[in-house]
């Protein structure tokens, strides 16, 4: 089963999301009881914008299995549910992630942008600001957070009328 996962990694890896998909979900259909096929079906299920489906497939696994609820749970449930503009349960989401990965930057910017769309602009910014911090000390050269992080800070700051910023 690992080969199969891994071999679905590689085409997330060189973006062939729907091949990727395609495969994740026929190993679903089998293996719907592995943690590691959930994971990656729910984050495709994000990818293809089918968040009522990552929601769905999370919550068929976890509810047998509340225990297992881990960072990338909170983060993908995070995600879908800011993607339905469910923002409070969202928030709740990145809250339990951030408890167990608080180096993790997208425990901030995620929350960040929610709050740049509730117009609490005070709030965004501060927490854009500790995402930056969390990207500039960590060591993981992989980060693609620094660019859409700075984006998102130059839209707060714009919300905030501090274009110069």
């Amino acid at each position: 089963m690992q080969k199969e996962i891994l071999e679905v990694h590689k085409l997330i890896k060189f973006k062939n999301i729907d091949k990727a998909y395609a495969e994740a979900k026929k190993l679903h259909k089998s293996n719907n009881k592995n943690q590691d096929i959930v994971k990656v079906l729910a984050y495709l299920h994000i990818q293809k914008s089918n968040f009522d489906s990552a929601i769905s497939v999370l919550n068929d696994y976890y509810k047998e299995n509340p225990e297992e609820k881990d960072f990338d749970y909170f983060v993908n449930m995070g995600i879908a549910l800011k993607s339905l503009e469910e923002f409070e349960n969202s928030l709740a989401m990145y809250d339990k992630a951030s408890k167990i990965n608080p180096e993790s930057p997208l425990c901030y910017t995620a929350p960040s942008e929610i709050y740049l769309k509730l117009r609490k602009f005070e709030k965004a910014v501060q927490l854009i600001n500790v995402a930056l911090e969390k990207i500039e000390k960590s060591t993981d050269i992989n980060f693609l957070h620094f660019p859409n992080a700075i984006k998102l800070k130059t839209e707060i700051n714009v919300a905030l009328e501090k274009d110069e910023e």
